[in-house]
């Protein structure tokens, strides 16, 4: 999942075609074979908003909650470079919010992970190139 913002630090939400498209969400998918977290979550921001991702922060590991299963997720910030505009296909709208007027129909989590980055915004982590990805490792789980 990433935590996207312009350099004026406004948040990048979306709304997804898939699940709940009245809502707005962050940035999110999948990691392919052989793909780090990293490597996934700036292909997804790509391929869903045709925003670069750079100035990439590691949050940490969270577990969500995917058909009723707790799922591993990466959460990253990063800087997004350019206008975002949706895919239409896995996603039906992108756009920045400032964080102090965030809409009001925001999807589950949204809200505690804003709260994150704010947090996040005042006190800088490392920040990795797609190269350096940290990869904890997670009980019975592969990738290759």
């Amino acid at each position: 999942m990433a935590l996207v913002r312009d350099r004026n630090d406004r948040i990048l939400l979306v709304r997804n075609s898939y699940q709940e498209s009245d809502r707005w969400y962050f940035p999110s998918g999948g990691i392919a074979r052989n793909e780090t977290a990293l490597q996934a979550i700036i292909r997804e921001v790509r391929e869903g908003t045709s925003c670069e991702l750079g100035r990439i922060d590691y949050l940490g590991l969270d577990i969500g909650v995917l058909q009723h299963a707790g799922n591993p997720v990466h959460l990253f910030t990063g800087v997004a470079e350019g206008k975002p505009v949706a895919n239409g296909r896995q996603l039906l709208e992108a756009r920045f919010f400032d964080l102090t007027a965030l809409p009001q129909d925001l999807g589950w989590l949204v809200a505690d992970r804003v709260e994150l980055l704010r947090e996040h915004l005042q006190k800088p982590k490392k920040v990795y190139s797609a190269g350096a990805s940290p990869q904890p490792t997670l009980p019975g789980q592969t990738r290759d």
